[in-house]
C-alpha cells in the first residue's frame, strides 16, 4: 500500500474521503500521533466521528453545531487553528 503524502502544513481542517476499509481512519489517526509528536496539544485538535449511530438521523446543520460548539469551548482555535 501506498502511503498518502502527509500535508505541508497543518491548518484549520483536514479531511479524507475514500472507500470504505480503505485505511482512512487509521490515516487520521496517524496525521493525530504526527500533530502530538511535533508537540501541538491534544486540546487544540478535534476529531469527530459522523458515522456514529447515536447521531442518526443526522440534522443538516449538524457540521455546523459542532463546529461552532467546538470554537465556543476553545475560541483561540478559531484564528489560531485547531
Amino acid at each position: 500500500m501506498t502511503s498518502l503524502p502527509k500535508p505541508a502544513m497543518f491548518n484549520l481542517v483536514h479531511i479524507l474521503t475514500g472507500m470504505r476499509r480503505s485505511g482512512k481512519t487509521f490515516q487520521l489517526f496517524q496525521l493525530i500521533n504526527d500533530l502530538m509528536q511535533s508537540g501541538v496539544p491534544r486540546e487544540r485538535m478535534f476529531y469527530f466521528n459522523f458515522s456514529d449511530e447515536r447521531l442518526q438521523p443526522m440534522p443538516e446543520d449538524m457540521l455546523d453545531q459542532v463546529i461552532t460548539e467546538f470554537w465556543r469551548q476553545d475560541p483561540s482555535s478559531r484564528t489560531q487553528g485547531a
